[in-house]
């Protein structure tokens, strides 16, 4: 509680190891146009904040996209969406670990 700031509104909460691995896969986010084909409502102006924002990618899309929801000098929250057609099938797992890799980075 003291590292938030006091602020807990729900969900778990997880401290990676000192290193994570790196998932091939995954691609970092720098230009929203490569999130529009798949995700709505990202603008230019959500990348600054979010980032590091890590997708996984099919077939040249992104499908799933992990983002910092909340960032402080001590701590980062992960932000997770999915492409409303690839929910369900366990990207969660990889878009985040992704994540985390290049935030360590």
């Amino acid at each position: 509680m003291r590292i938030v700031g006091g602020e807990f509104d729900a969900g778990p909460a997880f401290e990676f190891p000192d290193r994570m691995p790196l998932f091939e896969k995954a691609v970092l986010i720098e230009d929203v146009e490569r999130l529009l084909s798949s995700f709505n409502g990202w603008t230019a102006d959500d990348l600054p904040g979010r980032s590091q924002i890590m997708a996984i990618i099919e077939n040249g899309v992104p499908i799933r996209i992990c983002f910092c929801a909340r960032v402080s000098e001590l701590i980062a929250e992960a932000g997770l969406e999915t492409a409303p057609e690839f929910r369900g099938r366990g990207f969660a797992g990889l878009a985040t670990t992704a994540w985390a890799a290049a935030i360590q980075a």
